[in-house]
């Protein structure tokens, strides 16, 4: 059975940009990844996840049938799952990495 590690991949792409942000400061990582483009990644994963399901559909299977995807089933199951995590690295990585940005812009207040 292929699989793949979207989720992880997200993960430590995201990390990258964390430790980034770490040793050259956060306006710096905010000037090479804007909030903005951060955002549109979460959403453009979760579209891409959802297009191949509708795909699927649209070529007569099932939501997230991966058989009708190519000419052999087998390999429209590696064409699907392979989209489908990138989809999931997609909006992993841009969740972790804005949620980041939300917990590292916030300012310490003292009493």
């Amino acid at each position: 059975l292929f699989r793949s590690g979207g989720f992880q991949a997200g993960v430590i792409f995201a990390a990258g940009f964390v430790l980034y942000a770490l040793v050259f400061g956060l306006g710096n990582v905010i000037r090479v990844l804007p909030p903005k483009a951060v955002y549109v990644c979460g959403a453009a994963g979760v579209a891409i996840f959802l297009g191949v399901g509708f795909v699927g559909l649209a070529l007569g299977g099932n939501f997230l049938d991966y058989n009708v995807l190519a000419h052999d089933p087998t390999h429209g199951q590696h064409y699907g799952i392979l989209a489908v995590e990138f989809g999931v690295l997609v909006t992993v990585f841009g969740v972790m990495v804005a949620l980041f940005y939300a917990f590292a812009g916030r300012r310490r207040l003292d009493p």
